[in-house]
């Protein structure tokens, strides 16, 4: 992000050398020169002034030039706001992933517990043989594929850890966070609008709109450089022939000029510039055309994307829910002999493979909704309008 202001203060400082050359040029003119004819001792004369020139530019060359600089200005201002907006976009997902790898981690800290605590009790039971050595074992297989599951989780919320150190510009050894629970969080409402509000919010379709600009301007500038040019020149100053007196018994000097410069024959080499820019111009069209249709149809999946989590969520929250239920009364009629220890072995697999879904569709949601705002190009506060072209 620093890089990019660093290219954006090199775009404003070319459009301020563009816009120099509309400007008159004042100069300081010093020296000396002799001469010598034959038979003569010769002559020496120094003189000292000011010179005055400006280009009027009665086509609009040196103005067409400004503007283009202008437009390579603001489409690097437009490229620095896309990618501090990426970069946000980024953040957000890395820390909601960051706080689901810590909701998983302890839900399933919880579920070995629970496993653990119930794998002791069977334990006793199959010493005082009330229970076959058949159900301790496959509770010990579930207390494994707990465990197991666990350095994944970990390592995900370590990835995730780092990441933010790294986008934060911080080092990741002994980056710290902290945060609630995923599921404390609550997702933000955001509004889609009217599909032309991303021309005007989309920092990436406001850069190809300020490229587009510039490369208009370009071929207007081209093409004033087919006219003749106007450069006006203006010299006042003295001059004496002796150095040492040209301050003080110097005469007066003045002069102006008028220079008309005309292209006559370059080879077809500004036929070719003309070309080359009316080109350029042509495939900034298409892909401005690209790029809107291609933003119009990320905002489509993404609210599609949003609605259908939203469904899957509830939808997932009533299979935990039954799951939940299921092992209870499984654990009931367990406890009254109605019911073998399979039946509870299943539910709690069950149960554990419906809260691991959970929690992947919640943060699926977070993630849409991250996406949806950088999609929409930013939330509220996202600048909506283009910068006025220089006159």
């Amino acid at each position: 992000l620093a890089a990019a202001a660093a290219r954006l203060m090199q775009a404003r400082s070319l459009t301020a050398q563009a816009g120099a050359a509309r400007r008159p040029s004042l100069g300081l003119n010093a020296g000396t020169s002799s001469t010598r004819d034959a038979g003569s001792p010769g002559e020496r004369q120094a003189e000292m002034g000011l010179a005055l020139s400006f280009d009027p530019d009665p086509w609009g060359l040196n103005r067409e030039i400004e503007r283009a600089a202008a437009g390579r200005a603001l489409a690097s201002e437009q490229a620095r706001l896309a990618l501090r907006l990426g970069l946000q976009a980024e953040i957000a997902g890395s820390y909601f992933a960051w706080l689901s790898a810590q909701d998983r981690l302890r839900a399933a800290r919880e579920s070995l517990k629970t496993a653990q605590s119930l794998l002791a009790l069977l334990s006793t039971q199959h010493r005082a043989g009330a229970l076959s050595g058949l159900e301790v074992s496959r509770q010990q297989g579930l207390v494994a594929t707990v465990q197991a599951s666990l350095p994944p989780i970990e390592q995900e919320a370590l990835q995730a850890r780092l990441a933010l150190a790294v986008l934060s510009a911080e080092l990741p050894q002994g980056f710290a966070l902290e945060g609630r629970r995923l599921a404390d969080l609550t997702l933000p409402v955001v509004a889609a609008g009217l599909p032309s509000d991303l021309l005007h919010r989309r920092p990436d379709l406001r850069q190809i709109e300020a490229e587009l600009q510039a490369a208009q301007a370009d071929v207007l500038a081209v093409r004033a450089a087919f006219f003749p040019r106007i450069v006006l020149s203006a010299r006042a100053g003295v001059q004496s022939t002796s150095l040492a007196s040209l301050l003080r018994s110097g005469s007066l000097v003045q002069a102006l000029a008028g220079a008309l410069i005309a292209p006559l024959f370059d080879g077809g080499r500004r036929e070719a510039q003309q070309a080359q820019s009316q080109a350029r111009q042509l495939e900034l069209v298409h892909l401005y055309r690209q790029a809107v249709l291609q933003a119009l149809r990320e905002v489509d999946e993404t609210l599609a994307a949003g609605a259908r989590l939203a469904e899957q969520a509830a939808h997932q929250q009533q299979v935990i829910e039954q799951a939940q239920s299921v092992l209870e009364k499984a654990q009931l009629r367990y406890r009254h002999g109605a019911a073998d220890y399979a039946t509870v072995l299943d539910a709690q697999r069950v149960l554990l493979a419906a809260e691991a879904a959970g929690e992947a569709v919640r943060l699926a949601r977070y993630v849409a909704s991250v996406r949806l705002v950088r999609v929409l190009g930013g939330g509220p506060s996202a600048p909506r309008t283009l910068a006025s072209r220089p006159g």
